[in-house]
């Protein structure tokens, strides 16, 4: 989500909040932004407005709603904290609001309440959708909504015929990419002077739809050193240099390597070599579970990293795996002959998209990934607790 002053929107406080409306002009309503005065009341007029806001930037980019500021002509004026607000029951109001009276229904938003001093005020995160586009449905009528710089507007029908076809065009622009990416692996042309031959995983985090060209290094989070996979390697071995694609971090040891791509696009590519997790006299086992968590660390700081540079989701997730035919992902703790059938059946094994809707809160769809990952190996289920992801 865009940051305000320097902050993801659910680290807003009240101070800051009075800094918006000093600055005023500088924080005007725009495609990404709009204040609200209360919350809506509980009647069909106020209720759609809300939803027309709602709707516009699931439709378009994305946005934040701020309840408990008054606006005068798009510009924060002065604070208005919010009367008889009760955070559970008012955040559970309007999450019902866009199930209910959405089309298809919008379940991502993301609600943050403020409170300070006995004043209340409400943050309100709706991320772009990659299911829309989402119509206001009420008494029988809907409407589409967009937002431009001058606010929302209901869209017409070339901007609605190209909504409903856009998702799914996204959604094959990024499989193409990554498909691309891992042929030019396996073609031994990563460029980071790595043998590629041995089993090797690639996680690609890939923004979905259009976007804009981003300035690597003017992001608060130094690329060259934020993401350097701990493969047990020195950091002597950690070279990092701008490319073509934008910049490449290279980690070379003595059980194989790393790669981290970050494109210019915002996505980040990390190739690495599963030297370090193999282990048995054939080197058939791999070590699943310390496999999974620098996994999710790698994926931690990656998204930390978008979030900084003011990346908007939705991004998709994919994990790929090279040369691993018959390798076997084990549990720590168990036996490694308790491992499974014969492992992975495929010399390249590519995993389904997993889409997150959010770059903070990822718990949840990244246990669908992990899932995927285990059963690619032979197991039923992943044998790592849900807890213990993300």
């Amino acid at each position: 989500m865009r940051r305000i002053l320097g902050k993801h929107p659910s680290e807003l406080t009240v101070p800051d909040l009075k800094q918006l409306t000093r600055e005023g002009e500088l924080w005007r309503e725009s495609r990404f932004i709009e204040y609200k005065r209360q919350l809506p009341a509980k009647n069909s007029d106020s209720v759609r407005k809300f939803l027309e806001t709602v709707s516009s930037f699931a439709n378009t980019q994305g946005g934040l709603v701020i309840f408990g500021i008054k606006d005068q002509q798009g510009i924060p004026g002065k604070l208005s904290p919010l009367v008889d607000f009760n955070p559970d029951q008012d955040v559970i109001r309007l999450e019902n609001y866009t199930r209910d009276h959405l089309d298809p229904p919008l379940t991502s938003i993301r609600a943050t309440p403020i409170q300070d001093d006995g004043e209340d005020f409400l943050v309100l995160e709706i991320p772009r959708s990659l299911n829309g586009p989402h119509a206001v449905w009420m008494n029988k009528e809907g409407q589409y909504w967009r937002r431009g710089t001058g606010g929302k507007y209901i869209m017409d029908v070339g901007e609605l015929r190209e909504a409903f076809l856009e998702s799914d065009a996204w959604l094959k622009a990024t499989e193409k990419f990554r498909q691309e990416r891992v042929d030019r692996i396996i073609g031994a042309r990563t460029g980071g002077r790595i043998e590629n031959t041995g089993p090797a995983v690639l996680l690609h985090i890939l923004p979905l739809g259009p976007r804009h060209r981003i300035d690597i290094d003017s992001v608060a989070l130094d690329w060259k050193s934020h993401l350097v996979p701990d493969l047990g390697i020195a950091s002597s071995g950690t070279t990092a240099r701008h490319n073509l694609n934008g910049g490449l971090v290279t980690v070379i040891g003595d059980r194989g390597g790393a790669l981290v791509q970050y494109f210019r696009q915002g996505g980040i590519e990390v190739y690495a070599s599963l030297d370090c997790y193999t282990f048995g006299t054939e080197g058939t086992f791999l070590d699943g579970r310390c496999l999974q968590e620098d996994l999710c660390s790698w994926m931690d700081k990656a998204l930390g990293w978008m979030g900084c540079a003011e990346i908007e989701p939705p991004v998709v997730v994919y994990l790929s795996w090279l040369n691993v035919s018959n390798r076997r992902l084990t549990f720590r703790g168990r036996s490694p002959d308790a491992a499974p059938g014969k492992g992975f059946e495929e010399v390249t094994e590519l995993q389904p998209e997993v889409i997150l809707d959010d770059l903070h809160e990822n718990a949840v769809p990244l246990e669908d990934l992990f899932a995927m990952m285990w059963q690619a190996s032979g197991w039923d289920k992943s044998p790592v607790e849900p807890e213990a992801i993300g």
